[in-house]
C-alpha cells in the first residue's frame, strides 16, 4: 500500500541496465547491473541496512559485450544467494553472458565474504571453446540444500545459431 522513497543503486549517472537483486539470509540487499564503459562491466553493490542505502559500486568482471545474439537481444547479470545453513551460506553467486572467449558464453564468479571480493570468472557452458556457438541469458538460483542452478539459452545444436533451446547447469559443490 505505501511505498518508500526511491534510493539510488548505482554511483553512475546514466548508463546502466538490466539489474537484478536478492537478499541475504542475514537481510543484506545485493544487487548486480551491466554497466557501460568501453566494456560490458558486470557491477555489484550492497545494503546492509535493508535498502536504505547502498555503498560504492564495485565492477566485479570486465568482459567484451555480446553480439550476435537472436534477434538483437541483450543479456544481462543475474544473482542469487546461498540461504541454507550448510558451508556456503551467505555466498553470492552472479552468473552473466560475455564474449571474452570470441563468441557469447556464460560465466559465474562467486564472493565467500558477502561481496566483498569474487572470484575470477568460470565459464558455466560446456561446448567446445570458440566455437561460434552462443549462450547467454543466464538465470542463476541457489536451493535449500545450497545446490546452484543455472538456466541458459544455447545455440550449440544448430549451424547457422538460429535455433535457441534452454539448457541447465548445476553445481553442488559451491561452483566449482
Amino acid at each position: 500500500i505505501n511505498w518508500s522513497t526511491p534510493t539510488s543503486v548505482s554511483d553512475a549517472s546514466g548508463g546502466v541496465q538490466g539489474s537484478d537483486i536478492c537478499i541475504s539470509k542475514n537481510g543484506q540487499v545485493n544487487a548486480v547491473w551491466l554497466g557501460f564503459s568501453t566494456n560490458a562491466d558486470v557491477t555489484y553493490d550492497r545494503s546492509t541496512n535493508g535498502g536504505t542505502s547502498f555503498g560504492t559500486d564495485q565492477i566485479i568482471t570486465t568482459g567484451t559485450f555480446p553480439n550476435g545474439l537472436p534477434n538483437d537481444v541483450n543479456t544481462f547479470p543475474t544473482i542469487a544467494t546461498d540461504n541454507s545453513s550448510g558451508p556456503r551460506s551467505g555466498w553470492v553467486y552472479v552468473a552473466f553472458a560475455d564474449n571474452r572467449n570470441g563468441d557469447c558464453d556464460v560465466f559465474l564468479t562467486k564472493s565467500t565474504n558477502s561481496g566483498v571480493n569474487w572470484s575470477a570468472p568460470f565459464r558455466v557452458n560446456n561446448d567446445a571453446l570458440s566455437n561460434g556457438k552462443i549462450q547467454y541469458w543466464p538465470t542463476i538460483a541457489v536451493n535449500e540444500s545450497g545446490n546452484v542452478a543455472i538456466l541458459f539459452m544455447d545455440t550449440r545444436n544448430t549451424p547457422d545459431n538460429t535455433i535457441i533451446e534452454a539448457y541447465i547447469a548445476r553445481s553442488y559443490d559451491g561452483g566449482v
